[in-house]
């Protein structure tokens, strides 16, 4: 799974090469587009500590939380207690799934773009493994028990490409390699739940599942600077129209989140790795 934006670029590629060539002359001037493709994301890693420094694990409901996620995960409530009072590595990881965006852009001096981009990207997170033998999913076997949420991210971006545009015949060849860079500032919001509770819902005759007697959900979010490079590739259809390939490298800047397992903060960086299929067409204002 880790590597579908590249098996995604790595395809595509090969259909454009393989596709038929002919002489264009790209029109200059403003343009837009719009782009989509699947996002993988880096896991979080972090430590915990839930029990020690969040006293409503000590309440009733923390009690049942903490008994819950020992039948879910066969071990004994004491051996879960003991895990959970020291820090313990851990790890977030996260769902492949995708994001979408638009651009509207300039193109001059032939082989050079600039554009400004939004773009907006989800990926939910689908385990969250602590210690060395405790991995809780999204979907558990256990209907009263298990994970959910997801990281978006927002972001407005300034890219500048280069396209590599090769002489044919008359014109350029309609298959372009290009470049970019980009910056700009992004939005991001984490959003993590535990879902829990006893089996105490009646299952009727559609198969309804147990009811969730109690959800914990840490949700921060934070806004700071980002960065992207880019490469792909563009078939061109006309001197008007073309469609793109890339691969994308996006990062953001060093934040501070608050760790919600125990008492300190924790300093990461949203990374995604995506690759993206896109439309762009000539502005022709007449």
């Amino acid at each position: 799974m880790t590597h579908t934006p590249l098996k995604v670029l790595g395809i595509g590629m090969l259909l454009l090469l393989n596709a038929p060539s002919f002489a264009i002359k790209p029109v200059q001037g403003a343009y837009a587009g719009v782009f989509l493709g699947p996002t993988y994301a880096p896991s979080i890693g972090f430590t915990v500590n839930p029990i020690a420094s969040i006293p409503s694990l000590s309440s009733p409901p923390g009690l049942l939380f903490r008994e819950t996620v020992a039948t879910a995960l066969n071990i004994s409530f004491d051996q879960l207690t003991s895990l959970l009072s020291t820090d313990v590595p851990s790890k977030l990881t996260y769902s492949v799934l995708g994001g979408i965006g638009g651009q509207i852009g300039y193109r001059f001096c032939n082989n050079y773009r600039a554009e400004f981009e939004v773009f907006y990207n989800n990926n939910p997170f689908s385990e969250l493994k602590i210690g060395d033998y405790i991995a809780i999913d999204s979907m558990s076997s256990s209907p009263t028990f298990h994970i959910g949420g997801d990281t978006n991210t927002g972001a407005g971006m300034v890219n500048i490409f280069y396209d590599l545009l090769m002489p044919n015949n008359d014109g350029y060849s309609a298959i372009a390699p290009y470049i970019g860079l980009g910056l700009g500032y992004s939005y991001v919001q984490n959003s993590l739940q535990f879902h829990y509770g006893s089996n105490t819902a009646e299952v009727t005759a559609t198969g309804a599942t147990p009811a969730t007697l109690y959800e914990k959900d840490f949700t921060q979010a934070h806004s700071t600077y980002a960065g992207q490079a880019i490469m792909g590739v563009s078939y061109f259809m006309d001197d008007f129209c073309w469609l793109s390939l890339d691969l994308r490298y996006f990062t953001t800047g060093t934040t501070k989140t608050t760790n919600p397992f125990n008492d300190g903060v924790f300093q990461r960086k949203t990374i995604l790795y995506s690759a993206m299929i896109g439309f762009n067409g000539v502005l022709d204002f007449g």
